[in-house]
């Protein structure tokens, strides 16, 4: 077996991989998002209901988590993203 004739179901291999990485990033972002907004509701919830100052908490908390150097973890930008959506609606400063 030839060199070519090995890489050839490597090759389509890779092609599909590869086609099908929008449509996993679509998902993960689509994830992400409506982990973000219910985090947002929580925060607003919590502002609504206890106290804002525990819903100030939640939103600098996450602050911080955007401030620290390095990737991010799914969870981590659903509550980073979370936290401005609270401030959007007004729920916390």
């Amino acid at each position: 077996m030839t060199i070519a004739q090995r890489l050839s179901p490597l090759l389509g291999l890779l092609l599909l991989t590869a086609c099908r990485w929008p449509e996993a990033d679509r998902e993960r972002n689509a994830a992400i998002e409506t982990a973000a907004s219910a985090h947002a509701d929580t925060i607003c919830l919590t502002s609504a209901q206890m106290d804002r100052e525990s819903a100030q908490t939640l939103a600098d908390v996450a602050d911080l988590m955007a401030k620290e150097p390095g990737p991010k973890d799914d969870s981590t930008l659903a509550a980073i993203a979370g936290a401005r959506l609270a401030r959007t609606r007004g729920c916390v400063e």
